[in-house]
């Protein structure tokens, strides 16, 4: 008796496996900046509202900050949230590329980014439930076709 593909589990695996890979290229990626990255304080001079899809309006810092060179740089920050995380006035730090000032971060990265921890965790989660399922299906296929 030929038994049915499971083509669900497959795609998890394949999408676990893809969340992983990306949760780690985050990683890596987030680890070089920390490791040729400057710091300095900056200060939350506005708050930008952005669409939270369906939701009341969040609010992500605008940022400004200098560099050795003295010139004064804005940066916007990526996560927007209501209430706002930050208040106009507040200091904040901004870790910054010296070869690239443009690519700046606020805050530092103490951690796993909460990007990581979320597709890797999902990642591992989809890759092992998947299979789970399509390991055992490929070991009896071998079985009876021998």
């Amino acid at each position: 008796m030929k038994s049915k593909t499971p083509w669900n589990e497959v795609v998890l695996s394949i999408l676990g496996i893809c969340f992983t890979l990306f949760a780690a290229y985050t990683l890596f990626a987030e680890r070089a900046l920390e490791s040729r990255s400057e710091i300095v304080r900056g200060t939350v001079v506005d708050l930008t509202a952005k669409d939270l899809t369906g939701q009341a309006a969040g609010y992500a810092p605008v940022v400004e900050w200098s560099g050795p060179d003295g010139e004064t740089r804005r940066i916007t920050g990526t996560v927007a949230s209501n209430p706002p995380a930050y208040n106009n006035g507040q200091q904040v730090i901004v870790r910054y590329d010296p070869n690239n000032p443009e690519m700046a971060k606020i805050g530092t990265s103490d951690g796993f980014s909460l990007q990581v921890l979320l597709f890797g965790a999902m990642g591992i989660t989809f890759a092992i439930l998947g299979l789970a399922r399509v390991i055992p299906f490929l070991v009896q296929r071998r079985r009876n076709a021998v």
